[in-house]
């Protein structure tokens, strides 16, 4: 079965120091086979804030052997500075964290793809777009069914249940039909500092295969909004996957929730 550490929006510029030092020793002691970050590195996508965001990515499994999937947020977008956000929104992003709009990891059964859905001209709001589209079928369709098949975005396709009219990703309901082509698996994101999971058709029933997706909290981040600083530890393959929470108690992470799912004539549906 695929490990997978997904941890979301770290906000540099607005971390918590010893929430930072715990991720990176929990994360480690998960042992990851990848370790995805969905976004909003920055506070304000400031270069400092990038660095610092950096050298945190530079400490975590992964990062030595190309077994880290990172993707912007909207806060990796300049907001003030309206020069840059229109002539260099992703300039930042790109030079100290990657410059790579889809990365990808293939590893112990899982494929992983990150997408861009950082938008200057919405900043806040998300959107996929026909390049979106067409990776998710170069990259994901031609890895066999029995591998676990994952896009990670930053703004989720299903909003969180304390927001159900919050705003998801624009172009969802085509880059669905893209990973029902391609036979995605799950879905991470983030964007709302809320944990959500649950099969993508709850909210988009024309879909007709059963995607699971996974919204984690903010894992570092003092932009707590209710819920405490969390990260996601997955562990799966194309059948059966269990999601482990971790959820800092203010002295380290520690056991959250755990939720099984198994595939059952197309759907995910949580067992227990």
């Amino acid at each position: 079965m695929a490990r997978i550490a997904h941890l979301s929006d770290v906000h540099f510029g607005a971390e918590d120091p010893a929430v930072v030092e715990g991720a990176i020793a929990d994360v480690a002691a998960f042992a990851p086979d990848v370790t995805v970050v969905s976004g909003d590195l920055s506070q304000r996508a400031k270069t400092s804030e990038f660095r610092a965001a950096r050298a945190f990515l530079d400490r975590l499994p992964g990062a030595g052997d190309d077994r880290l999937v990172v993707v912007p947020g909207n806060h990796d977008v300049p907001l003030f500075n309206l020069v840059r956000r229109a002539l260099a929104p992703r300039e930042r992003f790109r030079r100290e964290i990657t410059a790579d709009r889809t990365p990808f990891v293939r590893t112990a059964g899982a494929a992983v793809l990150g997408l861009d859905t950082s938008r200057p001209e919405r900043w806040k709001n998300g959107d996929l777009e026909d390049d979106d589209l067409q990776a998710i079928a170069r990259y994901l369709t031609p890895v066999p069914a029995t591998e676990l098949k994952v896009v990670v975005t930053h703004h989720p396709f299903v909003p969180p249940p304390n927001k159900p009219d919050a705003h998801i990703v624009v172009g969802a309901a085509a880059a669905l039909a893209a990973a029902e082509r391609a036979g995605v698996d799950l879905l991470l994101s983030g964007h709302r500092h809320t944990v959500h999971r649950g099969d993508v058709r709850g909210a988009h029933p024309h879909v007709a295969r059963g995607m699971l997706l996974v919204m984690a909290g903010t894992a570092t981040s003092v932009r707590v909004r209710g819920e405490a600083n969390s990260w996601t530890a997955i562990e799966g393959d194309a059948t059966e996957v269990v999601i482990h929470d971790r959820v800092w108690d203010g002295d380290a992470f520690a056991a959250g929730e755990d939720d099984r799912y198994r595939r059952i004539d197309g759907t995910w549906e949580q067992q227990g």
